[in-house]
Formats: structure tokens, C-alpha cells, sequence
């Protein structure tokens, strides 16, 4: 059954130029690798920082607006995941220290 088997991968690798062929063997770690998500891309991303006061009658907090706080800025990147690293890198300091209240929008194109 493993013979087949290898003999299928073989067969399918002579078909794709960019994969290195070994008759042994099938490397589908060197697939993976050459994923079309390692190409770079546009992306766009804006962040944003919700106020809040404080309120003593409701015990809580009370929604005063938002304030974009890095404009809207085009970036090529990977994913989305990099994208997000590189928007929290331009986040200034003092709008920094309530995490929560700090949201990043990313769209792709």
C-alpha cells in the first residue's frame, strides 16, 4: 500500500515544475512552504480609540465617542496577523495604556 502510495506522489510531482523531484521520497513540508500566502499584499488599517468616563450613579462606564488616533495608513504585508504587529508599532504611548479601549480595523484589497 505504501509503494502506491509513493508512486501516486511521484507521479503527481513530475506534473509541478517549482517542486523538487525525488522518486523516493515526497517533501510536503517544501509544499507547504511555498504557500501563495507568502506573497505580500495591500491592506489598509486605521486605529481607533473608544473614550469612556466614569459614572458613579451606574457603577460603570459611559460611552463618550472615539478618536482615531493613527489615521488610515496602506501597508503591504503577509497577513493580517503582521498588518496588526506593524498598527500597534505606531500606536503612541500615552494612548497605549488602556489596551481595551484601543481598536485596530484592518481591511485587505
Amino acid at each position: 500500500m505504501i509503494h502506491v502510495i509513493n508512486k501516486m506522489y511521484s507521479k503527481a510531482q513530475k506534473n509541478i515544475p517549482w517542486v523538487p523531484y525525488n522518486k523516493d521520497t515526497f517533501n510536503l513540508d517544501y509544499l507547504k512552504s511555498k504557500k501563495m500566502s507568502d506573497k505580500q499584499r495591500l491592506f489598509q488599517y486605521a486605529v481607533i480609540l473608544h473614550k469612556y468616563t466614569q459614572t458613579e450613579t451606574n457603577n460603570g462606564k459611559m460611552y463618550d465617542g472615539a478618536e482615531i488616533i493613527v489615521d488610515p495608513t496602506f501597508v503591504m504585508a503577509a497577513s493580517e496577523k503582521e498588518v496588526v504587529f506593524k498598527a500597534t508599532r505606531k500606536v503612541p504611548e500615552d494612548k497605549a495604556g488602556d489596551p481595551d479601549n484601543v481598536e485596530i480595523i484592518v481591511r485587505p484589497f
